[in-house]
């Protein structure tokens, strides 16, 4: 997505956040601190730069997170960040714990749903897990969304055939 795109989500209330200026996992031991917290930090900087306001949410790349990355967020100055999935048990059909609690049990480790991954997002099937949750206590329902693909863009065939895609129009 564009900067312009993630300023008009964040103007109608979406949480716009950070994802790793490089993907670096932060569990990997063969990159250095030094190097996560600048990639997460980095992340930061850029979206406050492009006008993006008070971002307060990291995604752990990969999902892969433990409390030395939980830590390197925090100092970053994010104040929550998803994990890569436990809101459901699968990824096709809604199931327990159904969604995050409220408060959240950690803040850095959100139990998020990537509804149909690794296969493109329908809404009917985004539909199912929302009022699955709703019909369970409601609570928190953080949904992933990893490639948000521009329907008048020359690569949308390409970008909607990797991980996780979502169509811009259900965005909208």
């Amino acid at each position: 997505m564009s900067f312009a795109q993630l300023l008009t989500l964040q103007s109608e209330g979406d949480d716009v956040g950070g994802h790793g200026v490089s993907h670096v996992r932060l569990t990997d031991p063969a990159v250095s601190s030094t190097d996560k917290l600048a990639d997460v930090c980095g992340s930061r900087t850029d979206l406050i730069a492009h006008g993006i306001t008070n971002p307060v949410s990291y995604a752990y790349p990969f999902g892969a997170f433990n409390p030395a990355a939980e830590a390197i967020v925090g100092a970053c100055g994010y104040l929550n960040s998803r994990e890569g999935g436990d809101a459901s048990l699968v990824t096709t059909v809604p199931s327990t714990p159904w969604a995050e609690t409220l408060p959240p049990k950690d803040p850095y480790a959100l139990r998020t749903v990537d509804v149909d991954a690794p296969k493109a997002k329908n809404l009917a099937d985004l539909e199912t897990f929302v009022n699955a949750a709703a019909a369970h206590g409601g609570r928190w329902l953080p949904l992933t969304f990893h490639q948000v693909c521009d329907h008048a863009a020359a690569d949308y065939k390409m970008c909607m055939a990797s991980w996780s895609a979502i169509d811009d129009r259900l965005m909208g």
